[in-house]
């Protein structure tokens, strides 16, 4: 395996890492204020406000997350 393809690798297990964690936080409600807060949800919102734009309103149910990690495993496995 190529570097590229380790380094593509890490990236992707780091993506879906913070993508869960803005799951998880998603449903604590912590303050975004906080610094670890603020911090995933800037890593992770140029992936989900596209992914939350295309889809539609669930009736306050944000399911971007969902999709973004679906996503991630697929590109993660073409590789």
């Amino acid at each position: 395996m190529s570097v590229f393809h380790q380094i593509f690798g890490l990236l992707i297990q780091v993506l879906t890492f913070l993508v869960f964690a803005r799951f998880i936080l998603s449903w604590i409600d912590m303050q975004q204020r906080w610094s670890i807060t603020h911090l995933v949800y800037e890593f992770t919102e140029p992936m989900l406000g596209p992914i939350r734009q295309i889809m539609p309103n669930m009736g306050g149910l944000d399911l971007s997350p969902m999709v973004a990690l679906l996503l991630l495993q697929l590109i993660g496995r073409a590789f």
